[in-house]
């Protein structure tokens, strides 16, 4: 008797062990290499769920063609699944898209809601409630989620910035999205990349540049800021791009004239602000010349010449002054720098050359008119002549009506 006892008592010990093996390993598969091979994993542990909602992503791509018998099945294994675990948010949305195949909208919606309540996490969750709120025309509910799917998830942004990028052109869309860029969210420096590069409505730009207030002291927000403009510039959206312009300096209306025309404080509304050439042979650059203060410096050398400074102004049409002071010029007119106006299509309006003048410097004034069609914007440039060294100064710019 006690020797049965003790082959009874191991017995068990060993069964004992191998159901805990067992169990162990199905556990282990499950939250392992489920995604990857989930008929073998559900084949060991029926009992898991990774491997059911694993079978129906696979299948999610081709749901249309699939058999209703076959669906059938696969709905019943992502009940199962999600019944075994009401957290797991991925066997709640693949049912979901599931349901919407076999029974319609409702049902899913639903389930996607069920889905979402769980984790925010979930992208197909929240990029199928953006597809419903559109087509329910409920903007405010697509806007939500949209913001919901992007503070959370890297992928989901890499998907529905260029969507929002195009959408937001729509004023319906835009005023429900504005309030939530007001709030600057994770987002909102990838969504102004987007409009900066293929952005086509230049209201968009300049509404979100006004609630997102962009710091231009920050150079990464600066720069966005920069890119937005040009892209007004490259629509041909003359005014709006001033307008946004003057706005991120705390100014106010659609013209602007020349900025900093001492040279002494450096902008960051590129295009409309001075952009200063920088290379070995040929640069502008802001020093202390003999007015006492600061202004431009042009140096070339190796016969380098051709445009060192450039600003981007908006003059209304009208007879205008272009006045300032030089010093350092030749008296050799072929060897003097020059300032053009010009219109942003090409237009030339002024190319004046400075006049001679020793290193103390004298003053000038040219004049020109700004016609009243095709010109809503005008290139400022500095231009050094060719194939001479340069060491000129320039201060004290403005264009005066």
């Amino acid at each position: 008797m006690t020797k049965s006892l003790a082959v009874i008592r191991v017995t068990a010990i060993l069964m004992g062990g191998a159901i805990a093996l067992w169990i162990a390993m199905g556990v282990t598969l499950n939250f392992t290499v489920a995604r990857q091979t989930p008929a073998f994993v559900e084949a060991w542990w029926p009992a898991g769920s990774m491997a059911k909602v694993a079978e129906g992503r696979q299948q999610l791509t081709s749901l249309s063609k699939l058999p209703k018998a076959a669906g059938d099945r696969m709905i019943a294994k992502l009940r199962d699944a999600a019944l075994r675990d009401p957290t797991d948010t991925n066997a709640l949305s693949t049912l979901a898209a599931f349901e919407e195949n076999r029974t319609g909208a409702n049902r899913a919606r639903q389930l996607f809601r069920a889905s979402e309540a769980v984790s925010r996490r979930n992208t197909l969750t929240e990029m199928w409630l953006i597809e419903d709120g559109v087509r329910r025309g409920e903007i405010d509910d697509v806007i939500k989620h949209y913001n919901r799917a992007m503070l959370v998830s890297n992928d989901a942004r890499a998907l529905i910035i260029p969507v929002l990028g195009k959408a937001s052109s729509n004023p319906v869309i835009l005023k429900e999205l504005l309030p939530v860029l007001t709030r600057r969210p994770l987002w909102w420096k990838e969504y102004i990349l987007e409009l900066g590069k293929s952005g086509d409505s230049a209201a968009t730009m300049v509404a979100v540049l006004r609630v997102t207030r962009p710091d231009m002291h920050n150079p990464e927000e600066a720069s966005l800021a920069q890119l937005v403009l040009r892209r007004m510039v490259a629509l041909k959206a003359a005014s709006a791009a001033v307008l946004a312009a003057n706005r991120l300096e705390g100014l106010s209306g659609p013209v602007r004239s020349l900025r900093d025309g001492g040279f002494e404080e450096p902008g960051n509304a590129l295009p409309f602000a001075w952009w200063l050439r920088d290379e070995v042979s040929i640069r502008a650059y802001r020093d202390t010349v003999p007015t006492g203060s600061t202004g431009l410096r042009l140096s070339t050398s190796s016969g380098s010449g051709g445009g060192v400074a450039q600003q981007l102004i908006g003059l209304r049409p009208g007879h205008y002054g272009l006045r300032g002071q030089a010093g350092g010029i030749s008296n050799d007119r072929t060897a003097r720098p020059a300032i053009t106006i010009a219109c942003e299509t090409g237009k030339s309006l002024i190319r004046a050359e400075l006049p001679q003048s020793d290193d103390k410097g004298q003053g000038f004034r040219f004049t020109f008119d700004v016609p009243k069609t095709g010109c809503s914007l005008q290139w400022v440039t500095i231009v050094t002549a060719p194939a001479v060294d340069t060491d000129a100064w320039l201060d004290n710019l403005a264009i005066v009506s």
